[in-house]
């Protein structure tokens, strides 16, 4: 049987290769916070160069997404550092980066900077046109891939599902004890009614009774309503099922659910949504961390509804890259049914949330040709269906002043690019749309500096053939 170090050797050179389905059946055993020879788990994935596409291809290069956004949901952290003592160097272009003191969110943002400055340099070696094109297509794919990356790793870590406590030793004593308490009626003073999402009629299957001073303890809101009620036993009506509450009770008595076991998502976000509005707040962030590692195309609808309701903005981020990440990688298929069933449950801010996502991640056309909602049912700003003349004219400033501004051959044509439609400047024959605007404007300047060296160099022989 291996050693421990020997299986974590043998884990860290599995994400070196990005060998997924390897990583994920050893994934049981290893913690995903350790340290190896190449720092954390997902510095290793990024040991090896992965940037161009003829040093890897895109299949793989996708499962190494794939191997990240696995280990980061078993708690591997973009943000935690490599030791000092770390010998690793990454070889990018003609620079040599240590993986000492980086972690895999400044280690990209220093790739990326220096694919930044290499763009310009690497076109002005171009021989040929036909030159120049292949090395812009190299260098879109290598910055397309470092912005996956990036974007994968800009979304707050998870650290794990989180742990409940286990009903074993001295912890289990004390959970088992607070449970018995919670179930002794004899000894509580206040009785709690399941009533409707509207609070108008009571829920006939539910009635408990608990103590005030725990409720009082564990909750403001609790605290305030009781203190203020003299009757014999206090009364208190909380909007939400009977089985919301009840699991609520239980983990405000113990720290745990029943069985230590975590329920199914919509009873957690139920559960959820009585810790945020009675501001318990010691509960809350390990329900809202469950419910990051368990987003998917079932449970997004009532996870990301919490999120938008209560303003969780780490959830909100995990909603954006999930919505992202799905529509990156499911067949067309597959995302128009997800979309369809979400213009169908999902509520207007969902989808607004839904549509947002597309837009600032630039993925798939997420608004039908000839549709004027999005791709999930989003209902689109009226405003901007207007005629551009009384656009501006509602919006009260006055774009007219605009009208003549002259804008160089070198920037000729970005507007209409970083909309994704290809559409060179008059006499400009390289222009592609993933590139930046600034490297556009650069790559554009060389080609055109370049082509009038070479009609100077050709003039002098012209003049004397004539």
């Amino acid at each position: 049987m291996a050693s421990a170090s020997e299986h974590s050797k043998h884990m860290f050179e599995c994400l070196r290769h990005g060998q997924l389905e390897s990583v994920r059946r050893a994934a049981k055993t290893f913690n995903f916070r350790e340290v190896g020879d190449y720092g954390t788990p997902l510095m290793a994935l990024l040991a090896e160069n992965i940037w161009l596409p003829d040093e890897l291809g895109e299949v793989n290069f996708q499962q190494r997404v794939a191997a990240a956004d696995f280990c980061m949901s078993k708690g591997a952290d973009p943000l935690q550092h490599v030791p000092v003592n770390c010998k690793h160097l990454l070889t990018f272009g003609e620079r040599s980066v240590p993986f000492a003191c980086n972690s895999a969110r400044s280690l990209l943002s220093t790739l990326q900077a220096i694919w930044q400055s290499m763009v310009p340099q690497i076109l002005m070696g171009a021989e040929t046109e036909e030159d120049a094109q292949v090395l812009i297509q190299e260098m879109t794919t290598t910055g397309d891939r470092l912005r996956t990356f990036d974007q994968l790793f800009r979304v707050p870590s998870p650290r794990g599902n989180p742990q409940l406590p286990v009903a074993s030793g001295q912890r289990g004593f004390f959970s088992k004890l607070w449970s018995e308490i919670l179930k002794d009626y004899s000894t509580a003073d206040v009785e709690i009614l399941a009533v409707t999402d509207d609070g108008l009629s009571l829920r006939p299957d539910f009635k408990s009774h608990c103590h005030s001073f725990v409720l009082c303890k564990a909750s403001p809101v609790f605290a305030s309503l009781l203190q203020g009620d003299p009757s014999s036993p206090k009364r208190l009506e909380l909007a939400a099922t009977g089985a919301a509450i009840k699991a609520f009770l239980h983990l405000i008595y113990t720290g745990s659910f029943e069985g230590s076991t975590w329920p199914e998502v919509p009873l957690l976000v139920s559960v959820a949504r009585l810790a945020a509005e009675s501001q318990t707040w010691f509960v809350l962030p390990a329900l809202v961390q469950h419910m990051r590692c368990n987003l998917s195309e079932f449970t997004f609808c009532p996870i990301c509804k919490f999120a938008i309701d209560f303003r969780q903005d780490s959830l909100l981020s995990a909603c954006r890259h999930f919505v992202r990440t799905y529509e990156s990688r499911v067949p067309q298929s597959e995302w128009v049914s997800w979309s369809s069933y979400l213009s169908d449950h999902a509520t207007q801010d969902v989808q607004q949330l839904v549509y947002q996502a597309l837009q600032l991640g630039g993925h798939r056309e997420s608004r039908p040709p000839g549709d004027g909602t999005a791709a999930a049912g989003v209902v689109v700003d009226e405003a901007s269906s207007l005629d551009p003349d009384e656009s501006d004219r509602l919006s009260g400033f006055d774009y007219a002043k605009w009208d003549r501004l002259e804008i160089s051959d070198d920037e000729a044509g970005i507007c209409l690019a970083a909309a994704g439609v290809f559409v060179p400047a008059p006499g400009q024959t390289t222009f592609h749309p993933n590139l930046d605007k600034g490297l556009n404007i650069r790559v554009n300047r060389i080609t055109r500096e370049r082509k009038e060296d070479e009609i100077d160099e050709d003039a002098p022989s012209q003049v004397g053939s004539i």
